[in-house]
């Protein structure tokens, strides 16, 4: 947790210029694995998994949750690839959500079955063989940032995103916020440095 003052700006990680002129800038989440998930596997659901905190959960997990289930009702969420891209959003809270083997599964409101799950944590496999390391690696979400996009000549960002990315930059999963990020629920804000994020404004 970082003990910079509420009133300092939070630095990006990363700055890309896109070729239409407009300006993203990436602020990586620092990535912990829960200490809950040790050896061996075990399945943790409702409101036992929505209990944890960020340390047990791990920082993936945690953030997931606090935006798909906590605030369900602020954010659009799904793939987004070059060229495919999904905003879905719920239409209630979810009633359904559990955590195994570093799978977090989530059950979509009133769709009935319709879930999807997560690679959020440390993933070993299931079976007696389990999975290689390098798969299990690959598998898991690697990076979260917050980003935000500035369009040509704007000093005023056009959007506000976070984004969750697998080994070699495949993107899996985009959260894409209805407000802005000071509006999230208060154990959202932490992740980033700041109790308040005045610096993202």
């Amino acid at each position: 947790m970082s003990d910079q003052s509420v009133n300092e700006s939070v630095q990006a990680t990363e700055i890309q210029r896109e070729a239409s002129g407009a300006t993203v800038e990436y602020t990586d989440v620092r990535l912990l694995n829960g200490t809950y998930w040790k050896a061996p596997p075990k399945v943790c659901r409702g409101d036992a998994l929505l209990a944890l905190d960020k340390e047990e959960c791990g920082t993936a997990t945690r953030l997931c949750l606090d935006l798909l289930v906590d605030n369900w009702d602020q954010v659009m969420f799904g793939p987004c690839l070059e060229g495919a891209v999904f905003e879905l959003q719920q239409e209630r809270r979810p009633e359904r959500v559990s955590m195994l083997d570093g799978y977090l599964t989530l059950f979509l409101g009133v769709t009935g079955d319709a879930h999807f799950h997560l690679c959020t944590d440390v993933h070993r496999g299931l079976g007696r063989e389990g999975v290689d390391t390098v798969v299990a690696k690959r598998r898991q979400c690697s990076r979260v940032s917050f980003y935000r996009e500035f369009s040509a000549g704007r000093c005023v960002p056009g959007s506000w995103e976070l984004g969750c990315e697998m080994a070699m930059a495949i993107r899996c999963v985009h959260f894409f916020y209805q407000i802005h990020f000071s509006m999230l629920s208060k154990s959202c804000k932490p992740l980033i440095g700041l109790d308040s994020p005045c610096g993202m404004s």
